[in-house]
């Protein structure tokens, strides 16, 4: 038999694999039943049953096994006699564990999502920003990071609010009311389902309306067009942008007209440039004239993002005024931004001599000062240019003196001052005939009293 050929260590011809490994690799494993010390009741006897082996024989505990059964009964003894939670070297304190906020639930309804709270800490405020990135300008602080952009307030229906403010220049006179404030006030909230109120200003005055927001809309204008003045605004564009405004068939000029409740009309003009500007002129009150305006500079803005604008309707005499000594006046008025002004150097006049006082003098469009960049700060600047020739135009004056025609290059030119050192020192600009014109006659422009010293 293969067994007994296993057993007696005889030859071991005729094995299986499987034998021949058994036969070199020979453990005999034991299993031993040892009684705990601690489970052993007074009395009785603390000899261990007696084990059951693998082998036909039992094979008694040797000393090895006994002595480790003991030593582990020991350990196991003085563990539970020296076990201390409360010491803090077997249990280094790791720090408390910050509470884990619930995350915010945005309402169905109400302006603002609440910040909840988790076991009655504040979730948004006391957590600490040491372990929290923190968040960019933008980022509600009683939000989490991770959530999405937050609802829009939701106003209640019927509670819609708006209010507009008017200087008094906007009103119309008292006698040219059909009738009193009070009393138009009260007729509209007569058939109105908005509740309009009124209430003074420091200026003027301000209208409030609550109510439904189409109710609400309705009732301003209504008011507005009560109680405000009528007036035309011009407003300049460019060329390019002039179909845009218009719209195929005249659409688009028709749509902002009756949106916005103002006539707006685009005069036929002949230009020569895409960048030249045309003017449209919007007639209304200061709200209607407001809201036209704005949907006409929205679709310009969309249209273009840098403009070149040419200003030929201010007169050359004052583009030495304009411009400073030495241009000085056109870099405080860049600043920044990024815009660029050229206006032409004049001190010899072409077509016409200066007229005796301002308020004549005349536009000279083939010398157009010019305005180039950023749209919107070109505007203002634009805006800035026409301020200061309305101050020029109030505070100059003109001195007509005849000189020798010889005489002129020594009072202004390459062999008598320069201009800029003119202006520099009597606030005056000095101005001669073409060397054409047989006339002797040069002018003097400058503040009233300026221009009389020279």
């Amino acid at each position: 038999m293969a067994s007994e050929v296993v057993a007696t260590g005889s030859s071991a011809e005729g094995l299986t694999p499987a034998q021949q490994l058994m036969q070199q690799h020979d453990h005999h494993a034991t299993v031993e039943d040892v009684v705990d010390e601690d489970d052993v009741a007074p009395g009785q006897s603390s000899a261990a049953p007696q084990s059951e082996t693998t082998e036909t024989s039992a094979t008694p505990l040797g000393e090895k096994a006994a002595g480790k059964q003991k030593a582990d009964g020991t350990t196991k003894k003085a563990t539970n006699a020296t076990l201390n939670t409360a010491s803090e070297e077997a249990f280094p304190a790791l720090g408390a564990v910050k509470p884990r906020a619930q995350a915010a639930v945005a309402p169905a309804w109400g302006k603002k999502p609440a910040s909840l709270a988790a076991n009655g800490i504040n979730g948004s405020g006391s957590a600490s920003r040491a372990s929290t990135p923190a968040s960019g300008p933008a980022t509600p602080a009683s939000l989490p990071a991770s959530r999405g952009p937050a609802l829009p307030s939701m106003a209640l229906p019927g509670k819609h609010k708006e209010h507009i403010s008017f200087y008094n220049s906007d009103l119309k006179p008292v006698r040219d009311l059909k009738k009193p404030i009070p009393q138009i006030i009260h007729d509209i909230n007569k058939r109105s389902k908005a509740r309009l109120e009124r209430r003074e200003t420091p200026n003027g005055v301000a209208f409030e309306a609550t109510g439904p927001s189409k109710d609400v809309r309705q009732a301003l204008v209504d008011v507005a067009n009560e109680v405000l003045a009528k007036q035309t605004v011009k407003l300049s564009i460019p060329a390019s942008v002039r179909p845009f405004i218009i719209g195929r068939g005249g659409d688009k000029i028709k749509e902002i007209s009756s949106r916005s409740g103002a006539r707006v009309q685009i005069p036929k003009q002949d230009v020569q440039d895409e960048d030249d500007e045309v003017d449209v002129l919007i007639e209304g009150n200061a709200l209607t004239a407001g809201i036209a305006r704005q949907e006409i500079m929205q679709i310009v803005k969309e249209r273009t993002s840098t403009v070149n604008l040419r200003l030929k309707d201010i007169p050359a005499e004052y583009y030495p005024f304009l411009a400073g000594p030495r241009n000085a006046h056109i870099e405080t008025l860049l600043g920044n931004r990024d815009v660029r002004v050229q206006i032409p150097h004049y001190n010899t006049w072409d077509e016409r001599a200066p007229a005796q006082s301002p308020e004549a003098f005349v536009p000279q469009a083939k010398y157009p000062i010019q305005i180039s960049g950023d749209r919107e700060a070109a505007q203002e600047i634009q805006a800035e240019i026409q301020r200061r020739v309305e101050q020029l135009r109030r505070d100059m004056a003109v001195d007509q003196q005849n000189i020798e025609r010889g005489r002129h290059q020594f009072i202004a030119g390459d062999r008598g001052y320069s201009s800029h050192d003119f202006l520099e020192e009597t606030g005056c600009t000095i101005i001669v005939p073409p060397s054409n014109d047989p006339s002797e006659d040069i002018y003097v422009v400058g503040p009233l009293k300026g221009s009389q010293r020279v």
